[in-house]
């Protein structure tokens, strides 16, 4: 499995994942003797211990992304396997030289979107890249505030932020 948080909520998910593993927490209210049947190997991509393994991710989202990735190669067989990915889905993938891994993910109120995820020391090239492939296709970097709003606008909340957790937003305040 692969896990991406919100960025609020890393802390508080990598230790719940670990005290689930260790059988510290009760995982089913229902059944409280049941227990993980084996122990998961977790792996925090994002420390640098992670080696070659280490990723961050970039978003690209909205009607355009598909073309955009796609325009990352001239194999037609890759071009056809993102195509047929569905929500959630991951492939790995050499997309414009890079070893990357791309999510079919979203929360940014889009029909389509991906999470690329690339080791750290590529990110500036894969950055520059989509710039320079995207542009025919109006692509415009936008920060996490753009991201924000077109999601709050699409009605999806953001645990941590506007639900729950110690950011918890009350729009009637």
């Amino acid at each position: 499995y692969l896990i991406v948080v919100n960025a609020a909520n890393a802390d508080k998910d990598w230790d719940w994942l670990n005290a689930v593993n260790e059988r510290r927490v009760i995982i089913d209210r229902d059944d409280p003797d049941k227990e993980v049947v084996g122990q998961a190997i977790l792996r925090n991509l994002k420390d640098p211990s992670s080696g070659r393994r280490q990723k961050v991710d970039i978003a690209l989202q909205g009607p355009n992304s598909l073309a955009i990735l796609q325009s990352l190669t001239d194999d037609d067989e890759l071009k056809n396997r993102l195509a047929r990915m569905k929500r959630t889905w991951l492939i790995e993938a050499e997309l414009g030289g890079l070893d990357l891994v791309v999510a079919q993910t979203g929360y940014c109120g889009e029909e389509i979107g991906y999470e690329i995820f690339v080791h750290p020391s590529d990110a500036p090239r894969l950055w520059n890249l989509l710039l320079e492939k995207g542009e025919p296709f109006g692509l415009k970097p936008a920060g996490l505030g753009a991201r924000d709003s077109t999601r709050t606008e699409a009605g999806l909340p953001l645990y941590g932020h506007e639900l729950a957790g110690p950011f918890n937003i009350d729009p009637l305040a």
